[in-house]
């Protein structure tokens, strides 16, 4: 959220100025595919220049002169604080009612950006190639999506030459010792089904829960599918300056780019609340029995995930690594160990616990184990 709203608001102070390069870019329709692959500074390097910016601020701001807008808009620095102050009040609502159908509204941006990505696809065209000394080298296990996108986003066909012969020009890598990122980040859908409840609590009508369900699932899936895949055969150069916000990639300059960052920034506003709700009930629930304990407690407790979440946006503000730790994590609590433990649980109760019994569920909670160390390595 801190990254649509910083170049959100850039975009709009630069177009404000006098002599702003953004308007002449954004009137450009020749220029189509703006596209780059950004710089990323090291981790030590990002940490120092955020100490060094809070370290000289209070210096800065007593300087009547100092107060710009570099100074009072900082990515990892005042912008992320700002967010907190408006989203406080939002996270308090003691319906959870408000928040589901707040969310609904979220779904405007979700059309948006398929909408985006499907534009730029069609601008771009499909740059993919399986020779290993291309660089538009991707992985085989993106193929299968290949027709659904080019039908999808009116794309044309630039020719696939794809060979599985080591020896071959076209030889397509079928495997990646780096896979254990996908996995920790899909393990994260699993760790949200355990909030399922807690929405479906609310229903007017829990008869049409699976209907919903079943809805829910296909619509997030296809979005999911669709964005990532279309926006990854498009890409123009190589697939590693691919950024974990995709829409770092794109320009400042570019129109549909700086409205998606808007539609987004909407969209994370209406989801924020909800997830909130979510861990405050669960978290009450769990520790006082009652879902609302008072005004109190929970403003409390919004303080605290809003505090957390600013010291992330700040000094950590990689939201492709922070899906795959959490991911992992929590995947390894819900998904292999808690289901498989229980299970043995039950087995031991009942006199019916055999060795192979504890050898197989302790294998699967061994893996659940090592795909969290590994996110470490990678």
């Amino acid at each position: 959220m801190s990254n649509f709203l910083y170049y959100t608001g850039s975009v709009v102070h630069e177009a404000m100025q006098p002599n702003s390069t953004i308007i002449p870019i954004l009137e450009n329709k020749t220029f189509t595919c703006d596209i780059y692959c950004p710089q990323q500074p090291g981790y030590r390097e990002e940490f120092n220049g955020v100490i060094r910016y809070f370290s000289s601020l209070p210096t800065a701001l007593a300087k009547r002169d100092s107060f710009t807008f570099d100074n009072l808009w900082k990515l990892q620095g005042t912008v992320p604080i700002y967010l907190a102050i408006v989203m406080l009040p939002l996270l308090s609502f003691k319906s959870a009612t408000f928040f589901t159908k707040f969310n609904m509204l979220g779904t405007i941006s979700v059309m948006y950006l398929m909408s985006f990505v499907a534009s730029k696809a069609y601008d771009c065209g499909i740059n993919i190639n399986f020779d290993v000394t291309s660089e538009h080298y991707a992985q085989r296990t993106i193929s299968v999506m290949y027709l659904m996108s080019f039908v999808a986003s009116k794309a044309y066909d630039c020719g696939i030459n794809i060979n599985f012969d080591v020896t071959s020009e076209h030889y397509a890598q079928l495997f990646r010792w780096r896979f254990p990122a996908l996995t920790g980040t899909l393990t994260l859908s699993y760790f949200l089904h355990n909030v399922i409840l807690t929405i479906l609590r609310n229903q007017k009508h829990p008869e049409n829960n699976a209907r919903d369900l079943s809805i829910g699932y296909s619509l997030a899936a296809f979005t999911y599918v669709f964005v990532g895949s279309v926006f990854f055969l498009l890409f123009p150069t190589i697939r590693t300056c691919i950024s974990d916000n995709f829409l770092n990639n794109f320009g400042s300059g570019d129109a549909m780019s700086a409205t998606a960052r808007l539609f987004l920034l909407f969209q994370m506003t209406t989801v924020l609340p909800l997830l909130a709700y979510l861990v405050r009930a669960q978290f009450f629930y769990a520790l006082l029995g009652t879902v609302y304990p008072g005004r109190g407690l929970v403003l409390l407790l919004n303080i605290g995930i809003l505090t957390l979440a600013v010291c992330t946006a700040v000094f950590y503000p990689h939201i492709g690594s922070i899906i795959r730790f959490v991911g992992s994590f929590s995947g390894l609590v819900y998904i292999f160990a808690l289901p498989c433990t229980i299970h043995l649980k039950r087995l031991q109760m009942s006199g019916t616990l055999t060795r192979l019994d504890v050898a197989i569920h302790g294998t699967i909670i061994f893996l659940g184990a090592a795909n969290f160390f590994i996110q470490f390595f990678l």
